[in-house]
């Protein structure tokens, strides 16, 4: 191609701009590109670590311009229901609760409520209120303020109303409030909603009674069939509408101590099993950290009682009993118990329900069905006299304790073999038991 006087234009060559000088301004700029975005990265790391512990104290992810949420604490709903016994009521709300209202209130259009268990279901406080509108990022110190206001809005709550004296009943309140909060889901489509529990969970007026450590004795699979059995859980009632979550489950507020672990783990078996039952979608209990056990109990001038309540299988049809599955067996061809220990506890716990409710106590032994009939009549009668005995020691009336309460033998076996002609080990130790009922005196 030529120019107008006719001379040929000359190409710029690629490789003619790289020439030592361009190369050096070239690199000169992309290095201050570089510098300028290190420092810039340098200067948002250190704004990001500066909110991250402002951030993290609410419950809320650390961010360039401020806090995010988390969506997986975020509800359009937040019920909490509140209840604990002993001689302090209830615990402080703890850092998670405080997570989840936090990210609740920032990011959703809010309905934040908080009922007792254990002061006649009566709510508490009530809020509704709208997401943020910030687009820069939410102030920690705002949402900071905002939160502990509500939290100390629910303790002055409890703190100056006057509790019953019947325990908390966690399972009737987490029912009825359950109920409740599936009705505002399904009528608000595309929200969610969730319960929160706070307490130890020991105590309830119901038939879960943890507070005499009987039932965590006993494996949570006994527990749980005994539960499926009575009926006394709801089945699938809230449908997978509802999200729970339990806040300082088996971790107790003074004047008790904290729970081992195994019985922790005891009683979250139990619960999730009431809650996968009930319908719950998601189950989320403490991993035991410090900041979020009960360790402080809100100060009131009330005093609630610890809970007594009638075991249901002590006055139903099951009766305690004394067997290999319990723990609670004889040795073999005698009335010594094998954990003495554990007998002990028990047979405590069955003079305490005697004391508390004024009962007749009936004992019934059991033998095996085998062709010794006579020598195991006499061993039943010998255990169910060792039973006698370890009762009235404890402060149980010889007349409050049947007369006919004897060994019964074979002739009248408390588990039918499946064939009586033929001897079997792991059928006949199920005869070999001493079943203790309680009845109402006449």
């Amino acid at each position: 191609m030529r120019n107008r006087r006719g001379r040929r234009r000359r190409g710029v060559s690629f490789f003619s701009v790289f020439t030592a000088d361009n190369f050096k301004k070239i690199t000169a700029i992309i290095s201050s590109i570089l510098i300028v975005g290190l420092l810039l990265f340098m200067l948002g790391s250190e704004v990001v670590k500066s909110n991250e512990g402002k951030c993290h104290s609410v419950g809320l992810e650390p961010g360039l311009l401020g806090c995010n949420t988390d969506e997986e604490y975020s509800y359009d709903y937040v019920y909490l229901v509140v209840g604990n016994t002993a001689n302090s009521p209830a615990p402080k709300l703890s850092n998670t609760v405080k997570k989840y209202l936090a990210n609740s209130m920032v990011s959703k259009n809010y309905d934040i409520r908080a009922y007792s268990a254990t002061y006649n279901m009566d709510i508490l406080f009530s809020e509704k209120g709208k997401k943020s509108d910030s687009t820069l990022g939410i102030d920690p110190n705002e949402i900071e303020k905002s939160v502990t206001k509500k939290i100390d809005e629910i303790n002055d709550k409890i703190s100056s109303t006057e509790p019953t004296t019947d325990g908390a009943r966690y399972l009737e309140t987490i029912e009825n409030k359950a109920k409740a909060l599936k009705t505002e889901v399904e009528n608000n489509k595309g929200t969610k909603g969730i319960i929160i529990v706070i307490g130890s969970g020991l105590s309830d007026g119901g038939v879960l009674n943890f507070s005499e450590g009987r039932i965590l004795e006993k494996e949570a699979s006994i527990t749980t069939s005994r539960l499926d059995n009575s009926g006394v859980v709801s089945d699938n009632i809230i449908a997978g509408k509802v999200d729970i979550a339990w806040s300082c489950i088996g971790i107790v507020a003074s004047p008790q101590a904290k729970l081992s672990d195994p019985d922790t783990k005891k009683m979250e078996t139990i619960y999730t099993h009431i809650f996968e039952k009930m319908g719950f979608k998601k189950y989320s209990f403490p991993n035991d950290q410090p900041d979020d056990m009960a360790i402080d109990s809100i100060k009131t001038k009330y005093k609630v009682k610890i809970i007594k309540v009638r075991d249901p299988n002590l006055w139903g049809d099951s009766g305690v009993i004394f067997d290999e599955e319990s723990d609670l067996a004889f040795k073999s061809w005698g009335d010594s118990f094998l954990d003495s220990n554990r007998a002990k506890k028990e047979l405590d716990y069955i003079s305490d329900q005697y004391k508390q409710f004024n009962g007749v106590i009936k004992i019934e032994g059991y033998t095996a069905a085998d062709k010794n009939r006579n020598v195991h009549i006499d061993i039943a009668e010998k255990r169910v006299e060792r039973i006698r005995k370890e009762l009235i020691a404890r402060g149980v009336k010889n007349s409050d304790i049947e007369a006919d309460a004897i060994g019964k033998g074979s002739h009248e076996e408390f588990c039918k073999l499946d064939n009586p002609d033929e001897y079997c080990e792991d059928e006949a130790k199920k005869n070999r038991i001493v079943v203790i009922k309680m009845e109402e005196k006449a």
